[in-house]
């Protein structure tokens, strides 16, 4: 996803910022995926995977309970998604 901003401040018809202003993109990324999870209930499920499980920009998915008790499934790309673009 690319986003163009042809739009510049201008004072007297000069552009701001040399032509090249700075931008901050607030930016989400999103790992839709599941985890395979032993547990005695539902409840126990989901704590566990708030306890125990995450992921680390630059790691992998990863999870602090023993390898028999689960697994995952997730897309490796995640979805991006722009909030806002403001110039700094």
């Amino acid at each position: 996803m690319v986003f163009k901003f042809d739009e510049f401040s201008t004072n007297e018809g000069k552009i701001d910022c040399d032509g090249k202003c700075e931008y901050v993109v607030e930016t989400e990324f999103v790992f839709k995926g599941k985890f395979i999870v032993k547990a005695e209930n539902k409840q126990q499920a989901e704590e566990y995977v708030k306890k125990h499980c995450g992921l680390v920009i630059g790691g992998d998915i990863h999870s602090s309970l023993p390898d028999n008790e689960i697994d995952w499934d997730f897309n490796t790309h995640p979805e991006k998604n722009v909030i806002s673009v403001k110039k700094k």
